[in-house]
């Protein structure tokens, strides 16, 4: 990675690393050296300071944890896409 030759402080570089089936949903900021999980989330207009474990959605503004991706989790999103309450 090359190094801050701007001679700016405020600029930093570091390796910044999304794992496998992730969706970033824009526009989202993800600071540089942080590392997302495989399999997560990030929400809409969030701002992503920290790392993101596997298996997390997370969003905000700075990025917290919302949920945690499993099993019954997928069942409730998949129900309710494709079962919708009737109004």
């Amino acid at each position: 990675m090359g190094d801050n030759t701007s001679g700016n402080p405020w600029i930093r570089r570091a390796k910044t690393s999304i794992g496998a089936n992730t969706f970033v949903g824009g526009p989202s900021v993800i600071n540089p050296g942080v590392t997302i999980g495989t399999r997560c989330v990030i929400l809409p207009m969030s701002v992503v300071t920290k790392d993101v474990p596997d298996n997390t959605v997370v969003g905000g503004a700075p990025a917290t944890i919302q949920a945690e991706i499993n099993e019954a989790w997928l069942e409730r999103q998949i129900d309710r896409h494709f079962n919708p309450t009737p109004l």
